[in-house]
Formats: C-alpha cells, structure tokens, sequence
C-alpha cells in the first residue's frame, strides 16, 4: 500500500516536469511580462565575425591630398636643366593643397634641396613639406608625408637661410617668425613694429632683411637674430613708399629691395660697407602710378642672375628690365609677349622670376603659364600653358633639376628631364 502511494506520487512529479516542459516550448515564461523590458526582435539579422587582429602602426590618414599625376614605382633620375635638353622638361607629379583664403601662393626651396615651404598671402597656412631624394640625384614622385608639417601662419613672403638650417615667415602683420627645421616646436617671433611684407636672409642664418609697409610708409630693417635687435633701418618713409620685395645678390654683397608705390622702382646697398646705398634702379620709362601698396601694378619682384649679379624685376606689364645693381645699367629688356604667326599675346601680370643656376636661362611665372626665356635674347625657350589658372610662384633648386610651379587653384607642380 505504501509503495503504490510512492508510484503515485512519482507519477504527479513526472507529470509536472513534462507539463513544465511543455509550456515553455510553447513560449509561456512563468515571470510576468514588464512594461519596460518588451523587446522585438528583427526579423532579419546578419552577425558578422569581427576580427581581432591588431591594428596595423603608421596608418594615419595623410593631412593632405598627395595624387602623382603618373605614379611611379621608384625613384626618377633627373638631368639638370639647361639650354640643350630644356624641351624635354615634363611634370613629374602634382600636388594638391587647400587654400584657405585669395589663392595666391608662394613657394621657396631650401638650399639642400630638402624642404619645400608652400604658403597662401592673406591666409594663414604655412606647409613645410620634405622631399624624397636618393643616391644619384633620384627623387621619388610623391611628398613624404610623414614629414609634413602645417603651422598656423599668417605668411606675406618666406624665405630659408643659406644652410637650410631655418625659415623665416613674414607674417602680414607686425611680426616675423624663424622656424628651426631640426626643431619642429621650435619658433621665434620677432616684433618688427610695422606690417612686414618681405622677409630674406643676410648672408648667415644670423641675420635677417625684413621689409615693411602701412599706405606710403616703410622701411628695411636689418634684423640680429641672436640678440633680437635692430641692427639698422633704412629706406624709411621714403617717397618710394612700402616695400614689397626684398633680396640678396648670390655673392652676398648686394641687398635690393622692391618698392609698392612707383612702377620698376629698385634700390640697392652695399653690406659690405653697412649699407652704404648704392642706386636707384628705375628700370624702363613706364606709367608712374604713385599709389599705395595695395596697387597690383607695382609689385617690382626681384631675382638676382647668379652669374653676372644683374637684377630683374616684373610688375604687371609685359617687360622685364635686368639692370646693372651698382650702376643701374640696362643690360636687357626680356618681354613675355608671345607671337603666333600674325597673331601676338602678352602673358602678364608677372607673379613670380627665378634664373637658373647658370644665369642662362629666366624662369618666369606669368598669366596663365610658365615661361623660359634666354637671358641673353629674350629667345621663348619652353612654356606651358596653366589656363584657366594664373601662376603665382615658381622656384628651381640649387643644381636644376627640380622645378616648382603653384597656380591659383592650389596645384603645386613638380617639374624635371628624367634620365
């Protein structure tokens, strides 16, 4: 009698458990459901197996945009440029930036052939690029971007010291700053007192020539960088007005400063001599306009030929005087005007000048293109045409195998004769 009460009583238990079974197969829960926790579930859902693995180093995203316009896998040997190879200059790759402000850029390169300065007048974005160069004057066809560096700088004119060791940015206001290549925190600004519009070194990387300017004033001052003071300060508040360009002659003897306000109007000093003024250099009978140093027309941008030390200026007229620096003598006058049969056209303004390191050869950034011409007649050499875009500076390294153009679209040119 106990054991079938036993049996009962295990049949109720199995029972239960089946029933129990039962039930939750069906979906029922025991718990009482609760207003806050109903969820639904997608009808539809994908899981995806997420890999582990470790993110790769060195993979940031560049700053900015570098795109060859023909992609290489190695390194390019160039020939320098000269008169007999020139009609085999082609570019080598671009560069893309992103101006900020007035397209209107500027470019230098540093005596080593390393460094690029890029900058936009008016803006305030300075880029510090390195170039890749191997043994026997290869140069790989893109930026090392892991060497860019972008400051925060209002730029009116750059310039780098004779041993690539700085660079000097006029900023458009009342200062000027050296950047320490090696150092890339390292900066110091110098208050100049006035709105510095040019900037070069003297010689050394010790001394500085910034140019200044405000309406019909302006003044040159020579600058020691490794006390901060005012060594001198000439041309100040002369009827020439503010200064617009300035520049060293290659022997380091001569210092010529463009001025804003009148047309082809140069001066030049005697460093050896403490600045002993040398001559006013007023180029070729042109419209005097008088104005101050907003005027276009008056820019006087000066290169310095390394061969025979004459100078050359451009303004927004289709002729360029190179004169004598001590005596003022016109040697030549080379014209940017092109001739197609019947049919002529003037490329100007003129934006930028560099001579090639022979003295043979102008290197000329005009509207809308390049242009190449024989210093000895003036002979259209090479060109090539930027249209729509105006040129607005060009820059050849030190042994001429490399030549930098930028328009105003922000396209920094690399140009060269590869091997």
């Amino acid at each position: 009698m106990h054991t079938m009460k036993n049996l009962g009583f295990m049949k109720i238990i199995i029972s239960s458990v089946i029933i129990s079974l039962f039930l939750a197969s069906c979906g029922f829960n025991s718990r009482a459901p609760s207003a806050t926790s109903t969820s639904v579930v997608p009808t539809d859902v994908t899981i995806t197996s997420v890999s582990q693995s470790p993110v790769p180093k060195n993979t940031e995203t560049p700053r900015i945009d570098n795109t060859p316009t023909s992609p290489a896998a190695k390194a390019i040997t160039l020939s320098p440029i000269n008169t007999e190879n020139i009609e085999r200059i082609q570019l080598l790759f671009t560069h893309q930036l992103s101006w900020e402000a007035i397209s209107y850029g500027l470019v230098a390169i540093s005596p080593n052939g390393k460094w690029v300065a890029l900058a936009t007048k008016y803006s305030s974005q300075l880029y510090l690029l390195s170039l890749i160069w191997k043994p026997n004057n290869s140069i790989v066809p893109s930026i090392d971007v892991e060497s860019l560096r972008i400051y925060k700088l209002r730029t009116e004119s750059i310039a780098f010291s004779p041993d690539s060791a700085y660079l000097a940015v006029a900023g458009n206001d009342n200062s000027v700053s050296v950047l320490d290549l090696e150092n890339p925190n390292k900066i110091r600004t110098f208050d100049i007192g006035n709105w510095t519009s040019a900037v070069s070194f003297v010689r050394d990387s010790k001394t500085l020539a910034v140019g200044t300017m405000r309406g019909y004033e302006g003044s040159l001052q020579i600058i020691d960088l490794e006390t901060g003071t005012t060594k001198y300060e000439i041309s100040k508040n002369t009827s020439s007005g503010g200064i617009c360009n300035v520049g060293v002659s290659p022997d380091g003897k001569v210092l010529a400063i463009g001025y804003c306000t009148n047309v082809f109007d140069i001066s030049t000093w005697n460093i050896d001599k403490n600045y002993e003024y040398i001559a006013r250099l007023t180029g070729i009978d042109e419209v005097n306009t008088n104005c101050p140093h907003f005027c276009t027309d008056n820019r006087n941008i000066i290169a310095f030929n390394p061969l025979t030390g004459d100078i050359a200026s451009g303004t927004n007229y289709d002729r360029i005087p190179l004169q004598d620096t001590h005596s003022g003598k016109l040697r030549t006058i080379i014209s940017t005007v092109v001739r197609e049969g019947d049919v002529a056209y003037d490329a100007s303004p003129i934006n930028a000048l560099a001579f090639t390191p022979d003295g043979e050869m102008l290197v000329i950034g005009a509207t809308p293109e390049i242009q190449i011409r024989s210093v000895k007649d003036g002979e259209l050499l090479w060109s090539t045409t930027e249209s729509p875009y105006y040129i607005t500076a060009v820059a050849m390294n030190a042994d001429a195998r490399l030549m930098i153009s930028v328009n105003s679209d922000g396209e920094v040119k690399f140009w060269g004769i590869p091997q």
